[in-house]
Order: C-alpha cells, then structure tokens, then sequence
C-alpha cells in the first residue's frame, strides 16, 4: 500500500521474520526486534524480513528445525528511506560506493557474501535517512530440479531500527 503526500510517498511492506519460539516470545513480549550483527548478512546488520511467508517459514525450519516461529509485522517507510537493489538507482548506488570506496571497504576476490554485507554496513553508516534495504537473492535449488527451482528469487528486507516496524504479531 501506498499514501502519497505533495513531498513523499509513505510505504506500508508486509514483512515476515522466520526465529525461533524463544526469539518470537521476546518479541512479542518486548515488540521488538534485536537486529542480527556478522559477516554473513547480505543487506548488512539489521532487521530481516520476506514479504513472503513461506520463505521466512522455510529460513525458520532450516536454522530452528522442530523449533521455528514466524512474526509478521507492518514496515512503514517514506519513499527517501528506503533503498531498492533491484531498482535502477540502487544498483547505480551500489556500484558507486565500490568504485568510489573500493580500496577503503578492503574486499576480498572470493567472500562474495562478506563484500555485498561490507558494502551495505557502509551504506547505514554514512546516511541515516536509510531505514530499510531491499533486493531479490537466490534461492537455493532443490536437490532434484523441479518446478519449485524456477520461482522468482526471494526477496529480503533488511530493516535497520525498529522505529519503523508496526502491527508485531506472531503467525501460528
């Protein structure tokens, strides 16, 4: 959904955060998020969400086998605070920071995975407008190929701070 004002367009996402049932009771006690800090993030440290529920369902079962927990929230964003990867502009930013940064960021040839989490932990700390990042990454391919394998990449967000997350509620 979409409000547009003469200067912004507010954004309501729908988002699904795949724990586990002790993380999911903090959250729903505290209605808050702890943000995920490392190496391994691909939208660098924050909050992560799928618009879709089986993804965050599927990301839930593989870290919290027989333990998992998915909580949709609401993520409410203006138009200026959010950077879309997918999107013409985003990629050109994306680009831009490595070639203008590139020695800087220190990357490496091979930890692709490190790089675009470099990269992105560069962008929330140089503009703190930012609230929310978003881009399509592969799914992994199931062991026998199927139809399954050629569904459209998943899409993630990754939401810095929980001044913009909404509506917490657990999903049974």
């Amino acid at each position: 959904r979409y409000i547009t004002t003469e200067r912004k367009t507010t954004m309501y996402l729908t988002g699904y955060h795949g724990t586990n049932k002790e993380y999911a009771e903090n959250i729903l006690n505290n209605q808050r998020f702890v943000p995920s800090i490392g190496e391994k993030h691909w939208l660098g440290h924050g909050i992560y969400f799928y618009p879709n529920f089986e993804d965050a369902l599927n990301w839930a079962k593989e870290y919290h086998p027989n333990n998992e927990a998915v909580i949709h929230a609401l993520i409410c964003v203006d138009d200026e605070e959010i950077i879309d990867f997918d999107a013409p502009d985003g990629k050109k930013l994306f680009h831009d920071i490595i070639w203008a940064m590139g020695e800087q960021l220190n990357l490496s040839e091979t930890q692709v995975q490190k790089n675009q989490c470099i990269v992105c932990n560069t962008i929330w700390a140089t503009n703190n407008k930012i609230k929310v990042l978003k881009s399509h990454f592969g799914k992994e391919q199931t062991l026998f190929r199927t139809l399954i394998d050629y569904r459209e990449q998943r899409l993630e967000l990754c939401v810095r701070d929980n001044s913009v997350i909404q509506g917490i509620c657990e999903i049974p």
